[in-house]
């Protein structure tokens, strides 16, 4: 495994003041125009809610390994397969930010058709009551929306010397403003999931 070039956070008073700072450098760029800088700090905050929705309810071990938990990932499989018209998955990983939406998603839905089941484990009952506090429907928007604004900023970040400037700068601004809504919108979905921790509570891993 590559050596981290950056220092990650430590704790969570480190995690509050990185937040705090990248809003200020969003805010300052985006009001001085500097639109790459704002787009590229929204992208940043959308993947790191995304990753910390999915930690929450227990399909992240360690914070330090973005990687599935093994004790729950069959239980994601099957979530992210109720409703896939594709082939079904056998594997299943968080590298991508497609990765996240996808497993986020597949979440929601189950939590939402999938009939109650008394034989469930506590931490599948635990899952669904608290994932059935979410409004559903504004999340599946919110991530069908996620869905077009990746697009767009992939286009932007990726292909941006092969776009027409005009073009291209007539249209930053919105998508960048827009990252930034989505983002926290996400993160008001994180509080609900995290709320006392009851999720990983019930797979008894680490809180703090």
């Amino acid at each position: 495994m590559c050596e981290r070039k950056i220092k990650p956070v430590l704790n969570n008073y480190d995690k509050q003041r990185t937040y705090a700072i990248q809003i200020k450098r969003y805010k300052n760029a985006y009001s001085k125009g500097y639109f790459l800088e704002a787009l590229f700090i929204s992208y940043s905050m959308i993947e790191d809610r995304l990753l910390s929705c999915l930690y929450h309810s227990g399909f992240i071990a360690n914070r330090n390994q973005i990687k599935v938990y093994k004790k729950t990932k069959n239980h994601l499989l099957e979530m992210i397969n109720l409703d896939s018209k594709e082939k079904e998955k056998t594997r299943i990983s968080f590298k991508y930010i497609s990765d996240k939406v996808n497993s986020f998603r597949g979440i929601i839905k189950w939590a939402t058709c999938k009939e109650n089941n008394s034989n469930e484990c506590p931490f599948l009952k635990t899952l669904k009551k608290q994932y059935l506090r979410l409004n559903s429907y504004e999340v599946l928007k919110i991530l069908d929306e996620l869905d077009e604004w990746c697009e767009s900023r992939n286009e932007m970040v990726h292909a941006l010397l092969n776009k027409n400037v005009d073009d291209l700068y007539s249209k930053i601004e919105e998508v960048a403003q827009n990252g930034m809504k989505i983002a926290r919108l996400l993160d008001n979905q994180v509080k609900i999931i995290k709320k006392n921790e009851i999720i990983r509570k019930s797979l008894n891993l680490q809180t703090k």
